[in-house]
């Protein structure tokens, strides 16, 4: 295994694995991601996990659709969440970090 290289970046390396990821990427986080998270119940870890499949899916397969649903899905610190009302963010909580 070549050195620097994570799990998840080699197993995108197979073109069956690829497909696999990005048809559960798509069928779990793109319709939650698009809809700024607008869901009953959003739990602490739901919008990074988002982020962070995304990122390593654009990563995988160079395309740029998965870098722009990251960042959707980041925006969801800045006020792009059905909670904020565009007047309280997450991340102007002192106690919560960025993604």
């Amino acid at each position: 295994m070549p050195l620097g290289r994570d799990a998840d970046e080699l197993a995108l390396d197979r073109q069956d694995l690829r497909e696999v990821a990005v048809s559960s990427a798509s069928a779990v986080f793109t319709e939650v991601i698009e809809s700024g998270f607008d869901h009953p119940h959003v739990h602490a870890y739901d919008v990074p996990s988002a982020v962070f499949v995304m990122d390593r899916l654009a990563a995988g397969t160079g395309q740029q659709r998965y870098r722009e649903l990251a960042q959707k899905a980041r925006s969801w610190f800045d006020g792009r969440n059905p909670g904020s009302g565009g007047h309280i963010r997450p991340r102007d909580w002192p106690s919560r970090g960025r993604t």
